[in-house]
């Protein structure tokens, strides 16, 4: 399980990253920023996730739901 101090650590230095990538797709500002908002929701919430690659799939598949 994924404990706050490691959550933080881990995804919240990707923050801008995510930002960028949802802003290119979605071009508008606001719907950028409510996508990434959802997905740290989203990890949050499945933080208790056992390790780091399932985490990082989990990214990868609520980044692409939320923009396309």
């Amino acid at each position: 399980m994924m404990d706050t101090a490691l959550f933080k650590n881990t995804w919240l230095p990707l923050e801008s990253t995510f930002y960028k990538v949802a802003l290119y797709i979605l071009e508008d500002e606001a719907d950028a920023r409510d996508a990434v908002q959802d997905l740290y929701i989203k990890l949050w919430n499945r933080r208790n996730i056992d390790s780091n690659y399932k985490m990082w799939v989990l990214a990868r598949q609520v980044i692409t739901n939320s923009l396309f």
